[in-house]
């Protein structure tokens, strides 16, 4: 199906409450928390940067789906940014309980044996034995509907996004309970990659690769490598919830941060006033200079702005040599003049400018615009100096079915 259309805005939103517990808890831990990320902007940087999903990264969207405990993240990601999350209320707990319920066991017992002995039989990987049939029925019964549910999910972003993903990537603690990715991918018909050791050497390292699960921790994989970044995809640490700097550990600084003012202020000063000196002792050689040089010329010492004076006076009067209008100038001048193309029909075939005299040729339709053209050259304009003081024209001749023309113009402003 086509995505709605318009602009489609992922959003997060978090109960102020349990924001600010989760913001207790870390600074309770000693940590300062800049940012509260949730998951969609890790997850799209985690499947950024896996190996093993590079394959399915070409061929279209990633699903992520974290099988946590107590609920299930879906993200759906492309082209480095989510377009598409949502929580499932299914989750590992309720495999907990099945087991307990079935077997009778307590809650530490049942974990340890959903753990150890948990499995999922499926058409590839099938139960090998009546016992090991029984556990995978109690786990299929409460992963039908985890499964309905993420079929519900990808058929709502393909809906909303227009997206198909191309694959999944199954993370987080229940992602280890054997059998789960072959069965799930046969559940959703779409090829299921898990973290693979080469993932997890890139990620926590070679030493720490064989020592951590890292499928279990893949959010917080995926926090480390978002928060690398300048700014994180998505940051719910805004408003009432603004981080603020703590700016105290300036005042330890205080004493050292003055003294390092102060002898940079007394740098500059000294470095000014070198300079300074140095600048009043080239002036006075140059007076000194200029009053020899000017006594020899004048009889009597003077000073810059004396000279400078004198000499102003002198050419007052005179005549600019620079031309009033270029030869450039003079041909806007003369295309300005020219009557408007629906009036005549001109045709110019020479124009030749030079400071003493101006030769235009070219050619029209009727004696009428010849006149015309003669009457826009001569044409003065008000309280400006005229600019051709003598527009001479020459024999006019048919050619064809038009007139030639010329003209010599004598001008005044070059």
């Amino acid at each position: 199906a086509a995505p709605a259309e318009g602009m489609r805005v992922l959003t997060y939103a978090m109960a102020l409450d349990k924001a600010r517990a989760w913001l207790e808890i870390a600074d309770e831990a000693g940590a300062e928390a800049h940012s509260l990320i949730p998951e969609a902007g890790p997850m799209a940087r985690l499947v950024e940067r896996l190996p093993s999903l590079a394959a399915v990264r070409a061929q279209g969207p990633i699903v992520v789906i974290d099988l946590g405990h107590a609920r299930t993240d879906v993200v759906v990601v492309h082209g480095g940014r989510a377009i598409y999350a949502r929580a499932l209320a299914r989750a590992g707990k309720h495999l907990t309980e099945a087991v307990a319920r079935q077997w009778r066991l307590g809650w530490p017992e049942a974990e340890q044996a959903k753990h150890t002995d948990g499995f999922v039989a499926s058409t590839a990987m099938p139960a090998t034995s009546k016992a090991w049939a029984r556990v995978s029925e109690v786990m299929t019964a409460e992963l039908n509907p985890l499964a309905r549910e993420l079929r519900q999910t990808l058929a709502a972003c393909r809906a909303k996004t227009g997206a198909v993903p191309a694959g999944a990537l199954l993370v987080g603690g229940g992602s280890r309970l054997r059998g789960l990715p072959t069965w799930l991918g046969e559940q959703l018909g779409l090829p299921i990659v898990t973290i693979a050791d080469g993932d997890a050497a890139l990620l926590t390292g070679p030493k720490l690769a064989g020592q951590v699960g890292v499928e279990g921790g893949a959010l917080a994989l995926g926090m480390v490598i978002d928060a690398e970044a300048a700014r994180p995809l998505l940051d719910l640490r805004q408003g009432p919830l603004a981080h603020e700097v703590d700016l105290t550990f300036l005042r330890t600084k205080a004493v050292a941060l003055s003294a390092a003012v102060v002898a940079i202020t007394a740098a500059a000063t000294i470095s000014a006033w070198v300079h300074h000196a140095a600048l009043r002792k080239a002036q006075r050689v140059l007076d000194e200079r200029l009053a020899i040089e000017s006594t020899e010329e004048f009889g009597d010492p003077k000073t810059a702005d004396e000279i400078l004076s004198s000499a102003s006076g002198q050419v007052a009067g005179a005549v600019s040599p620079l031309p009033k209008m270029t030869a450039w100038d003079t041909l806007l001048d003369i295309s300005n003049r020219m009557p408007a193309h629906d009036k005549i029909t001109l045709d110019v075939d020479t124009i030749d400018i030079d400071p003493s005299k101006i030769l235009f040729k070219g050619t029209a339709m009727t004696p009428d615009e010849v006149d015309a053209i003669e009457a826009a050259l001569k044409a003065q304009v008000p309280n400006e100096q005229p600019c051709y003081v003598e527009v001479n024209r020459g024999a006019t001749q048919q050619v064809g079915d038009k007139r030639q023309f010329e003209f010599t113009i004598k001008p005044a402003c070059m």
